[in-house]
């Protein structure tokens, strides 16, 4: 007789600054708040509050349980310039959250698989995640990351910034609008205060991965102009990002069709050889 239960299952996790995402080994996908009570249980790549954290991770474990019962083997995406202090203090949480067992992956990797790209390619690729609290550049080679930093700015700026002279409709439709339309193409929805400050920030992160692009080796930097550059995160859907980016680093910018599970959807990919690419 079959149980109505199983005692371990795969969960495949991105731990964000605004979203806490899971996803299943068959593709069941959950998302939630990474915010509770006022205390966010992420912060830019790192844990900064335990016990939301861990509220938030064993919600999600519960909601992916395939039975009544069992404990889950987690994988979760780590910043590949995350410190060892901050991978224990991850792996801290997700144990408290119920894990079984964890498994991290350098973030980079993940996107990759994700996004639909081959991780193990012997060419080097460039990834730019943008993300809620931070940015991510890395570049990845045969499984594994060369060299990768971080731009202390994201997604979160930009909301910060259009919540300045909005409401949170107002916030809502500018990013919608911002999907899809470039500045110059803009008739009065976003106010010109608001333009520069936004174009400030989107500067800052073109600009960042443009000097990253520039500090790569010579061969390293002309297998990435023949591959281009992906974006992931969120600040893959604003068009007007792409478009600095792409002038700042003379790059194509190539976009998956689903920024923001990019990293999720690669993580769930890695359960089966999660082992083989932890870090």
């Amino acid at each position: 007789m079959q149980l109505p239960f199983t005692l371990q299952y795969f969960v495949a996790l991105d731990l964000g600054t605004a979203w806490t995402r899971g996803a299943s080994q068959d593709g069941r996908l959950a998302v939630m708040e990474s915010e509770r009570h006022g205390l966010r249980g992420m912060a830019a790549g790192a844990v900064a509050d335990a016990g939301t954290c861990a509220q938030i991770v064993s919600s999600l474990f519960r909601t992916l349980r395939p039975g009544f019962l069992g404990r889950p083997h987690a994988v979760a995406p780590v910043s590949a310039c995350a410190t060892p202090a901050q991978r224990a203090a991850i792996l801290s949480t997700l144990y408290r959250s119920g894990a079984f067992s964890v498994t991290l992956l350098q973030q980079p990797l993940a996107a990759a698989v994700g996004a639909g790209l081959d991780p193990g390619s012997d060419y080097a690729q460039m990834i730019m995640d943008v993300g809620e609290g931070y940015t991510e550049l890395a570049v990845i080679r045969a499984g594994r990351v060369e060299t990768a930093e971080v731009i202390r700015a994201g997604c979160g700026d930009v909301r910060r910034i259009l919540a300045r002279h909005g409401t949170p409709r107002e916030i809502w439709e500018r990013l919608r609008w911002m999907e899809q339309n470039l500045f110059e193409n803009n008739t009065g929805l976003l106010p010109q205060e608001t333009v520069d400050a936004l174009g400030e920030l989107l500067d800052t992160l073109a600009r960042g991965a443009a000097a990253f692009f520039r500090r790569l080796p010579d061969r390293t930097a002309c297998e990435v102009i023949e591959n281009g550059l992906l974006l992931v995160g969120g600040g893959a859907m604003l068009r007007e990002l792409r478009r600095r980016i792409s002038l700042q680093t003379r790059l194509a910018v190539r976009v998956p069709d689903q920024p923001l599970n990019a990293v999720i959807e690669g993580a769930r990919q890695a359960i089966p050889y999660a082992v083989r690419f932890s870090c």
